[in-house]
């Protein structure tokens, strides 16, 4: 039988490894999305653990052993909050997955479905947005060299938090009239 396998941190890996080898023996089951039999890592007794299971006991009792808490500002930590988390992470990494990839690796069968779970975060928007140029072409644009030494040395000196893109709209106006 080919079980697809997905592509894991190798830590993981080893820890899925050394479960394996301590579990007893589980027979393939059906799994109800591809209607293929499949070996699934939570079994007990040729039987699925169920979800809700896995986020009431198995998961709190993790977090206890961890030493962390079971649930942040956001609610319980359960198995699909996970899931959410990792796509989030991939999709905001340094060298991001692109998200049909992460489509693939999720198991969604539409992009809508991946954007649900991967959230850009501020940072990564910033980034994108610092990178695009857009902003640093118009006052070129507009006001030459001279209008962006000008708002830079302007911006950089103001410290407030909450009026940036007000301000920055402001000053921009004012480099460009020489003001």
């Amino acid at each position: 039988m080919d079980i697809p396998t997905k592509p894991v941190d190798p830590l993981l890996g080893q820890a899925i490894e050394a479960w394996q080898a301590v579990r007893p023996a589980q027979p393939p089951m059906l799994n109800r999305k591809t209607n293929e039999y499949a070996d699934f890592l939570f079994a007990h007794r040729a039987r699925r653990v169920a979800k809700h299971y896995i986020n009431k006991a198995i998961i709190p009792m993790l977090c206890r052993k961890a030493g962390v808490t079971n649930a942040d500002v956001r609610g319980n930590i359960t198995s699909h909050r996970a899931r959410s988390t990792i796509a989030s992470r991939l999709y905001n990494a340094k060298e991001p997955m692109p998200l049909f990839e992460l489509q693939e690796w999720l198991g969604h069968r539409t992009p809508e479905a991946t954007t649900h779970h991967a959230k850009l975060t501020p940072n990564t928007l910033a980034r994108a947005y610092n990178d695009a140029g857009y902003f640093a072409r118009n006052v070129r644009t507009i006001g030459g060299d001279a209008a962006q030494r000008q708002f830079v040395s302007r911006s950089q000196a103001f410290t407030g938090h909450g009026r940036e893109h007000q301000s920055i709209l402001t000053w921009g106006k004012k480099a460009v009239a020489g003001g």
